[in-house]
Parts: C-alpha cells; sequence; structure tokens
C-alpha cells in the first residue's frame, strides 16, 4: 500500500497520479462497519472496472480548525493506526489531507478539480453526508451534478444498528458513558488502542498513545495481546492514559523491557471497591500500605 500526505511539502497541485482510481472518500475514524460497507462497495467498483482502490482522509479533525466546533483531538484511530487499517483491507494507495486553515477555505469547484479529477479519479463512493470546501458548502448532491463527463459518483446510505446511525460520533458517545460493551455492534470488533506495557514497583501497567480516546474511568475487562499471546485481565483506565493491569500476567517470563501490545477493551466492571498496594517509602520501600479505590 502506498501513503501519499498532501501538505506544505507535497502539493496536490505538483502530484502526478499514475493510475486511474475509485476515490472512497471520508475522515473514517474507527473504520466502522458504516465505513467498511462504504469500502465494500468501492472495492467492488474497482475490481468491475479494473481501476486503482485509493482511499483519500483527512488530519487533524476538521474540529480544529473550523470555528464554533468543539474541538476533537483524540481519536478512535490516531492517523498510523487507520493506516494498518486499510493496508489490512489490501487498500491500493491512501491520500492523507493536511486538513489546516488553508484547506478549509478551499471552494468546493476547487477541491473537485485538484482533489478528484487532478488524482484521475473516474468514481468517487463516499457517505450521505460527506461535505466538502469551504464551510462545507459541497455536498453529495452537487459532487454529482458536476461530475457530469468526468467521473461517476455512488453515494452510500446510512448503516443503522436498532435504528441508531452507526457513526463516529454515536461510538465516542459509547466511550463517554464506558458502553464498551455496545462498541462491537458498531465497530465489528472490541474497541482497541495501541500501547506500551511495563513494569515499575507498584505494579503492571500499559501506556496507551495519547492520540487514543478511552472510555471513561472505570475498572474494565480486557485484552491483551502480546507476542502472538492473549490474557484476559481485569485493569483500571483512568484519565492519564497509563492503564493498571491488576493482575501481573508477566511473572512466568523474561519481561526487561517494554512490550507494544494491543489493549482490546471488552466490559465495563460493576461499582466497587479494589485495594491497590502503594509503597511506603518509611519502610525501605516495601509495600506495605493500600489505599482503597472505588469505581
Amino acid at each position: 500500500m502506498e501513503i501519499i500526505e498532501f501538505n506544505a511539502e507535497l502539493n496536490v497541485k505538483k502530484y502526478r497520479a499514475t493510475n486511474p482510481c475509485v476515490l472512497a472518500l471520508g475522515f473514517f475514524d474507527g473504520v466502522h462497519k458504516g465505513h467498511r460497507k462504504l469500502l465494500e462497495v468501492a472495492r467492488s467498483i474497482a475490481k468491475e472496472k479494473s481501476l486503482e482502490l485509493s482511499v483519500m482522509t483527512f488530519f487533524p479533525h476538521p474540529s480544529n480548525v473550523l470555528p464554533n466546533k468543539k474541538k476533537i483531538n483524540q481519536y478512535l484511530t490516531p492517523k498510523e493506526g487507520k493506516a494498518a487499517i486499510f493496508e489490512e483491507l489490501n487498500i491500493d494507495k491512501v491520500y492523507i489531507v493536511n486538513f489546516d486553515s488553508h484547506f478549509s477555505k478551499l471552494p468546493y469547484e476547487q477541491f473537485i478539480e485538484d482533489y478528484i479529477m487532478g488524482l484521475s479519479c473516474k468514481h468517487v463512493v463516499a457517505g450521505f453526508d460527506f461535505t466538502f470546501g469551504h464551510m462545507g458548502k459541497g455536498n453529495m448532491d452537487i459532487l454529482q451534478n458536476e461530475s457530469r463527463n468526468h467521473f461517476d459518483v455512488s453515494v452510500i446510505r446510512k448503516v443503522e444498528y436498532k435504528n441508531e446511525k452507526i457513526s463516529s460520533s454515536a461510538i465516542r458517545e459509547l466511550l463517554n458513558k464506558g458502553n464498551v460493551a455496545k462498541i462491537p455492534h458498531y465497530l465489528g470488533n472490541p474497541y482497541c488502542v495501541n500501547g506500551t506495557l511495563r513494569r515499575q514497583s507498584n505494579g503492571l501497567f500499559i501506556d496507551v498513545d495519547w492520540q487514543y480516546l478511552l472510555p471513561e474511568p472505570g475498572l474494565y475487562i480486557v485484552e491483551i495481546e502480546m507476542q502472538h499471546v492473549s490474557y484476559i485481565e481485569n485493569c483500571i483506565i483512568s484519565n492519564n492514559h497509563a492503564v493498571r493491569i491488576l493482575q501481573d500476567f508477566t511473572t512466568f517470563m523474561k519481561f526487561d523491557q517494554q512490550l507494544k501490545v494491543k489493549l482490546h477493551i471488552l466490559e465495563k466492571q460493576p461499582n466497587t471497591v479494589y485495594q491497590l498496594p502503594i509503597q511506603s517509602t518509611d519502610l525501605g520501600g516495601e509495600l506495605d500500605e493500600k489505599i482503597s479505590i472505588v469505581y
């Protein structure tokens, strides 16, 4: 898979696409079931027309640039994680557009000319609510009107779960409420984040990449995937992105360095009291005290 990033160093006007393509458009945070439906349609068209399968996404989230928007600085899938999923889905090429103030002011006509026709796109696939161009004035109706004799357009209707649109916003709301057990109905799999496993004197921790959105603080059942082996454990998730594992499952293995892991967050536990050992500096560092934490 080839990744092309359009930013200050590479302007889209200077890039020449070598192969005609089907272009799937969207932010794709989480690459949830709605996104995957869109990508399935794009793949089918690419195969039927013998075209390259390309995806265009954007970074950072537009809310960081557009006025009067609640800023989204943490993601269901940060840029690198999203690219990894696209690679697993056998996408041929991924365009990542730097969503800065300059790009936000681009007229929708210019977006079509530079980012669709300029990339040799022969067929666009996007969701019914996809907007583009300055102030979001471009929409799928406009795109279909502007596409005549240049490229085809497929509009993907919303995908629902229990009469609710599957969306990144809906998944964020579930995370904010700790309802992680419902997320597989939206994502197609449990919510997963990448992190680094480390041991310190008072326990075992997973440092999660700060770009990930974590569920509300609490006690959770998780699956820790590392070195081709998985472990089901209990953990405490807090606001500082340092996830505390309550039982040290690494005691039987050599563990003298930090390890990259995947943390699948399965279910939130009911409110409970859990006693954590803390280190006393008065007694030579022995773990002789406990602190009770209520979740």
